[in-house]
């Protein structure tokens, strides 16, 4: 319970240590189940700009982007690989990537 309570928050969980492990790994590996929730709540963010976070988890690929009007409304999609790419090309892109996949 101690370690969860400091996790929460913890950003980094995929910088290695001295041995070449990283926190995301040992929770993967040797984590409570509680830990390992906790965990998916840090994806591997591999992209930030134009109002997009673009974010792995294993083989899946997110879109974190805000869908509100007058109030920030975070909402977070499940994208292909490739369209997670296309999203990096371009507001544009990532835009027609996001209404494609709103669509579904």
């Amino acid at each position: 319970m101690f370690i969860v309570k400091c996790l929460q928050g913890y950003e980094h969980l995929d910088g290695e240590n001295k041995a070449g492990y990283s926190v995301r790994q040992i929770i993967k590996e040797r984590g409570t189940d509680e830990m390992k929730k906790l965990e998916k709540n840090y994806m591997k963010k591999i992209f930030e700009d134009y109002g997009i976070i673009i974010m792995q988890d294993d083989d899946k690929y997110y879109i974190q982007y805000d869908a509100g009007n007058l109030v920030d409304k975070i909402d977070i999609i499940e994208v292909s690989g490739e369209d997670a790419e296309k999203a990096r090309l371009g507001e544009e892109e990532a835009y027609n990537v996001i209404l494609q996949c709103q669509n579904l």
